[in-house]
């Protein structure tokens, strides 16, 4: 018993530092889906995260790697939505 009830509280603290709620999650979404500032200063292709603060890209999408990666990426979203029936 007290093991497991160890495993729990290491798995809450760990679950409560890297989760969000769903609310939370959404946020710097909507704040660059929705902010008139962000139209206004012409900002594009740069990272937000979490909360929309402004954050370097991580190494593997710098470069010429994290642009293969990008075309990659592009490329398989658009087959699954042909795949799902949209155009």
């Amino acid at each position: 018993q007290p093991l497991a009830e160890f495993g729990l509280s290491v798995f809450d603290f760990i679950e409560e530092k890297i989760t969000w709620e769903t609310a939370d999650g959404a946020r710097t979404q909507l704040y660059l889906a929705m902010s008139p500032e962000i139209e206004q200063l012409n900002i594009t292709a740069k990272y937000f995260h979490p909360q929309a603060i402004e954050v370097p890209p991580s190494h593997l999408a710098q470069g010429e790697t994290g642009k293969e990666m990008a075309k990659k990426l592009w490329s398989f979203s658009e087959n699954i939505l042909k795949e799902k029936g949209f155009s």
